[in-house]
């Protein structure tokens, strides 16, 4: 019985571990080479970093970043070639043609609370 309990503690540890420093890397599916980047950062007040984000067309690498302690995502509307997690922070890109975008987290709330952002590429 004590083996049990030492393995389960063992396994729940772990887990914690796991979860709590993983951040997923979402690579494109076409494994774009980036050209310009976009770094995000989400915090507790359901507020992106800023209202307005620029690049330039081609594939964008984009970071985020999480500087409070309520999970977010980051995707861009009618693109379903971004979509990053974090608790602390992911990566990935997004081969983009210019135009004008919207970031959004999908969160249930977190868009209707204002989490929403303009990408302008160029």
């Amino acid at each position: 019985m004590r083996h049990r309990l030492a393995y389960l503690a063992a396994l729940a540890t772990c887990s914690t571990v796991l979860l709590g420093c993983s951040s997923s890397s979402n690579e494109s599916a076409k494994g774009c080479t980036p050209t310009s980047q976009v770094a995000v950062t989400g915090n507790n007040a359901l507020k992106f970093d800023q209202e307005r984000y620029e690049t330039t067309a081609g594939c964008v690498e984009f970071t985020y970043l999480n500087t409070g302690q309520t999970p977010h995502t980051l995707l861009i509307k009618n693109n379903d070639e971004l979509m990053l997690q974090i608790g602390t922070s992911d990566r990935g890109t997004a081969e983009l043609e210019a135009g004008q975008y919207t970031l959004y987290c999908n969160i249930t709330g977190h868009e209707s609370a204002g989490m929403v952002a303009e990408l302008i590429v160029t």
